[in-house]
């Protein structure tokens, strides 16, 4: 019995002491090659940033949303907010100014239904005058997004306020996509207003949804059989039908972002989840608004998924060196990797969450004071290749707090970098970025 005892004391006292040693402290390098402990995001709350508390609490909720028939031509108001491509159902917080937009119909939520639908239109890209010369060059810079207001200041910047700076801060919320095609003044200011189309939404339907008889569509698991059956009834392969199915793109799209840790709603369907991955993936502005203007949600789909195939990694858009690889995002708000925010200056910032990146130095005295994330300070972030300034480093105030430290990186400051296979000559180089770029570019809305 007496060694039976003994065994059991040195047992117990064994894992007394492997639970008394502390986790080995972690590594930290200037330049971002750091490794973190274990992150459990959890602990801090991912709905806080999207709260916008750093705006204060002086904001009014506004509960009307604008609607107009697909295919429409409407006159609206207009505001460029640069390099942010507002998306369908994406909420970001803005700067009005008030010579740009009627500040007294968006705030005027309990007046008549005219008042109501009325909205003004985001886009990403400043076309100047000379609409011919963009529809030439460019012609997905005239896509733009119907707004409707969220929140706003309860006591907004007035147009006679001809003095104040700063404009109107306010979170807007994405409806529609629409197409710039004329400009026209009107209003007291000379408020530029533009003549968009409303775009369609086009889901191209499986086929079968549309020629078998609703009686039929039970007994058929379309989810499963679906493309199988469609593709016999055409003269292509079940295996090219499916790189066009709505289903079979939205299931590989899912297996793809599971390695990112993103966390889409289950029950979203195909075009919102279309739009919410042009939202959240590291892309380019140009780019984004090939995929707001895509002819069909299959198009987007298809360009969504070609891209998370090929990208590996975000580097410098001015150097093009490499920051950081795409398995390390970290979700900090909601489900996330990507956020906008609106810094001090009225201006608003898409970002990146990161949990580490290279070839960053950072500057700067730690401060909370218009942090988008509770609980942490920021610092600046500078690329080692060109010293330009390409995001902000995140760090808790108290060390419960968990993730210890991440980063932001700005959408406009990267760019996915696509990797090709070693062994490649220059001229199969060629080819291969030729190839990868075209069938990622989406198709998108054009004017007949």
């Amino acid at each position: 019995m007496s060694v039976w005892r003994s065994i059991r004391h040195f047992l117990s006292g064994t894992r007394n002491r492997m639970a008394s040693i502390p986790p080995p402290d972690e590594a930290m390098s200037d330049n971002g090659d750091e490794q973190q402990a274990e992150v459990r995001s959890a602990f801090f709350d991912v709905t806080l940033p999207a709260k916008h508390a750093y705006l204060g609490q002086d904001l009014r909720e506004i509960h009307s949303t604008p609607f107009y028939a697909e295919g429409s031509l409407v006159t609206l108001p207009f505001v460029y907010v640069p390099d942010v491509v507002l998306m369908p159902n994406q909420q970001i917080p803005i700067n009005v100014d008030a010579h740009d937009v009627d500040i007294n119909v968006l705030i005027n939520d309990m007046g008549d239904i005219e008042n109501q639908r009325k909205g003004f239109v985001c886009m990403a890209a400043d076309v100047g005058f000379d609409l011919s010369h963009v529809k030439d060059s460019h012609p997905y810079f005239l896509f733009g997004t119907v707004a409707s207001v969220v929140k706003i200041e309860k006591q907004p910047t007035m147009p006679a306020d001809v003095g104040i700076e700063g404009g109107t801060r306010m979170i807007v919320r994405g409806c529609q996509r629409c197409l710039l095609k004329d400009f026209v003044s009107r209003g007291p200011f000379h408020r530029q207003h533009g003549l968009f189309r409303i775009l369609p939404e086009n889901g191209l339907e499986p086929p079968l949804e549309i020629i078998m008889p609703n009686e039929w569509k039970s007994a058929v698991s379309l989810a499963k059989r679906g493309a199988q059956i469609a593709a016999n009834l055409t003269p292509y392969s079940p295996a090219l039908f499916a790189t066009f199915d709505v289903v079979h793109l939205v299931a590989e799209l899912r297996k793809e972002i599971m390695a990112l840790q993103l966390k889409p709603e289950m029950d979203i369907d195909a075009t919102d989840f279309s739009y919410w991955l042009s939202t959240t993936l590291p892309l380019p502005a140009h780019f984004r608004l090939q995929l707001l203007g895509a002819v069909s949600t299959v198009h987007r789909l298809r360009s969504c998924l070609m891209m998370l195939r090929t990208f590996n990694r975000l580097n410098c858009a001015v150097c093009g060196i490499g920051l950081a690889v795409k398995e390390d995002g970290i979700c900090m708000n909601r489900g996330d990797l990507t956020a906008a925010y609106i810094n001090p200056g009225g201006v608003t910032q898409e970002i990146f969450t990161m949990r580490k990146v290279s070839n960053i130095s950072v500057f700067g005295a730690p401060t909370a004071e218009y942090t988008w994330f509770p609980g942490y300070t920021w610092r600046h972030l500078r690329c080692r290749g060109c010293h330009g300034h390409v995001g902000w480093k995140y760090e808790s105030e108290s060390p419960e707090l968990v993730p210890k430290y991440f980063y932001g990186l700005r959408r406009g400051d990267v760019v996915p970098s696509i990797q090709p296979e070693e062994g490649m000559n220059p001229s199969e180089l060629q080819e291969f970025f030729q190839v990868q770029n075209g069938a990622m570019q989406p198709v998108y809305y054009r004017e007949k």
